[in-house]
């Protein structure tokens, strides 16, 4: 008995160091004109090539890059204490109850789209250049984050 609690213990300790991990990583894509876009998911996302764009996915995002734009991409070790590069704009969304935005022009919109085309919630860019969109009031399903700068991608509500 004490052999199996051992043994449960162990295994919930290296899943939950491989879940935090995981929270810890963020995909970065950086364009030829010096521009970053950054993600840190609860999940690792998967990068797919089709045609001319390269396709980023996870079970609670996706996202499309045109691959004239990207100079290249990598994943690499975050933290939340991770500054936000001059020209990097980040996407956080870890625990599907918010989005975080970082590094979007102070005074710009954010806006979430349900598939209908409405507008479920809309912010305004903070002075430091950061957007907190709560997710709590809607329901589980898909919508679309658009800035005012012209990025949007897709999100899952789970």
């Amino acid at each position: 008995m004490i052999h199996l609690r051992t043994i449960t213990a162990v295994l919930v300790t290296i899943l939950t160091a491989t879940l935090q991990s995981r929270a810890e990583e963020k995909l970065s894509v950086e364009y030829n004109d010096g521009q970053t876009f950054s993600y840190v998911l609860s999940n690792r996302p998967k990068v797919k090539f089709v045609g001319n764009t390269m396709n980023i996915t996870a079970p609670e995002i996706d996202d499309i890059h045109q691959m004239s734009d990207v100079k290249q991409f990598r994943f690499s070790k975050t933290s939340s204490i991770d500054a936000i590069n001059a020209a990097e704009h980040r996407i956080t969304y870890t625990d599907n109850e918010t989005v975080r935005l970082d590094g979007f022009k102070p005074g710009g919109d954010v806006s979430v789209y349900n598939t209908k085309g409405s507008i479920m919630i809309q912010r305004t860019i903070e002075a430091d250049g950061s957007a907190v969109i709560p997710l709590d009031a809607l329901t589980s399903g898909t919508y679309i984050i658009s800035t005012t700068e012209g990025k949007s991608c897709k999100i899952i509500k789970q």
